[in-house]
């Protein structure tokens, strides 16, 4: 595999840096120690003791509720939450995979929630397990970044066990997502076995996890201790919400790492408080910013074969480069959005069809992929095809089913583009969060909404706050809202473009028509 200058620049700097790199991970051990003590929990409790006292059971439950009513993809009616002392307990039955995995996402993302026990069934389906298994088999073949594998399966009653060995955790990983959104799945048993490459000694595995995790937007890493030993992870202290604590664990999947532990890394909320991110979102150079883009596309399996061109001008992103498969252009700008400092991408990655696939096959294998998806069953979805550029045709209940048909057409080899023609057929926010990329995609324009028989503005705002405030990524205090029939205000200032976007997907929750977003991105440049 040809490897581009990035690359190799890229590890080149990590062998001059790996001094420096040892000296902020060593600093960083005496801070933990040293807040992780009885005055961290001082600090703890003077800080935002008010706030925990206001996280009651009941409400964190009734938060979890109304986001899954909002996010959609989730029976909410089928599904029961219970909450005691923040660990959520989640009962029910769905008639698919990806609603479990779903519902149990949507419940890490509410502040307060410290853990979730996911007792949710899948309720097995007419689908007989040879058509199941040929299902996944063609998905796998299908996907672009699988293609490759060799993967084994077998199902039996609706659970499907894979086999087989692939380089990485990673690809272990996306085999497992590619083979969930199979309709009639009713559990994974993931028997694939990766490869570790070569042995690294501890300290250097350790200087990585390190920089992974201050890297990644959505982690606070201040008060999170890494330690190595024999390749097995051992991460202990403090996140401030259990989607930290999930992000924590996939960073730490750096090669050499045989076991990543996680019992000891606890959710407290009061961790969301600037105070404890003013080291995470100061000022980052152009260079550093590079650095941390091409190391995060050596563990994003979709994007690392394409080797893609990154350049940074004053924290904005150029990707450049071929890739053969849409879904790779979305991932690689997915991937350098969520890194820290990265405040736009510039997309300019080309999309060649390198493979000749005619146009004819490319739409039988978007319909067939679109008909065997758990989400897209139930409806009319066409595809045609012209030149590479797929067009969706049909109706769907909501923007999410709009947003999973698109995402299909994306992973599809041949497919060089997707005309999303949809048509949403009920009221839903105008946009859809992805959990897999931590990344939310809005379709723009106004939702069909008459606000003559909506909420008042005076609800819709105080539905806004409540967003606000239950989010773990968004600091409540630095914000102001403002609604004007219907048309949402966002002032104030935020830490992070991160924290931006997910302020105005707040809004949109809220029940807001459209967002005016003004809020400004205040990073200090250097941390006091």
């Amino acid at each position: 595999m040809e490897i581009n200058n990035n690359f190799l620049n890229s590890m080149e700097n990590k062998k001059k840096i790996n001094f420096v790199l040892f000296v902020l991970a060593l600093a960083s051990m005496l801070l933990f120690t040293f807040v992780s003590s009885s005055n961290a929990q001082d600090y703890g409790d003077n800080m935002s003791m008010s706030e925990n006292d206001k996280m009651s059971d009941s409400e964190i439950t009734n938060a979890i509720e109304f986001e899954m009513r909002v996010q959609a993809g989730v029976p909410v009616n089928e599904i029961d939450v219970t909450t005691l002392n923040g660990i959520v307990t989640l009962d029910g039955d769905v008639d698919n995979l990806l609603a479990k995995q779903r519902a149990n996402k949507i419940s890490q993302m509410v502040k307060g929630v410290r853990g979730t026990v996911n007792n949710i069934d899948v309720m097995q389906g007419s689908k007989s397990d040879a058509q199941i298994k040929e299902d996944i088999e063609q998905a796998l073949l299908t996907d672009p970044a699988t293609e490759s594998y060799e993967i084994f399966t077998s199902v039996l009653d609706g659970v499907a066990t894979l086999g087989g060995e692939v380089e990485s955790w990673q690809e272990k990983n996306l085999a497992e997502k590619v083979a969930k959104s199979v309709q009639g799945v009713t559990e994974i048993d993931n028997n694939i076995q990766f490869d570790i490459a070569s042995e690294r000694i501890d300290s250097e595995i350790k200087l990585e996890i390190r920089e992974a995790l201050h890297w990644d937007i959505l982690v606070n890493d201040g008060l999170v201790d890494v330690s190595v030993e024999d390749g097995v992870v051992n991460l202990s202290g403090l996140v401030g919400s259990a989607t930290e604590q999930s992000r924590a664990i996939v960073d730490s999947w750096v090669e050499g790492v045989k076991e990543v532990n996680y019992n000891n890394l606890e959710v407290e909320p009061w961790i969301k408080n600037k105070e404890m991110r003013e080291t995470k979102y100061v000022y980052k150079s152009d260079s550093e910013i590079k650095d941390a883009v091409v190391d995060a596309f050596l563990y994003d399996p979709r994007v690392m074969s394409f080797n893609p061109d990154v350049e940074i001008d004053n924290g904005k992103v150029i990707l450049k480069g071929k890739v053969d498969n849409l879904k790779a252009k979305r991932a690689a700008e997915a991937t350098a959005s969520n890194v820290v400092g990265v405040w736009k991408v510039d997309n300019m990655l080309k999309v060649r069809n390198e493979e000749n696939i005619v146009d004819s096959q490319v739409e039988d294998n978007v319909e067939r992929a679109i008909g065997w998806n758990t989400y897209l069953t139930d409806y009319e979805v066409n595809a045609s095809v012209n030149d590479g550029k797929v067009y969706l045709t049909g109706n769907v209940d909501t923007y999410f089913e709009k947003y999973k048909a698109e995402e299909v057409a994306t992973k599809i080899n041949g497919v060089t583009n997707v005309v999303n023609k949809l048509t949403v057929d009920t009221y839903s926010t105008p946009y859809v969060y992805d959990y897999e990329d931590y990344t939310y995609y809005p379709y723009g324009g106004y939702m069909t909404y008459d606000f003559s028989v909506g909420e008042s503005d005076m609800s819709i705002e105080d539905n806004i706050e409540s967003q606000l405030w239950w989010s773990p990524y968004v600091d409540r205090d630095e914000i102001s809202v403002s609604v004007d029939e219907g048309k949402a205000t966002l002032t104030g200032t935020v830490d992070s473009w991160n924290e931006y976007y997910f302020a105005e997907q707040n809004a949109f929750e809220g029940g807001a028509i459209t967002v005016n977003n003004d809020l400004i991105i205040d990073m200090p440049e250097e941390a006091n």
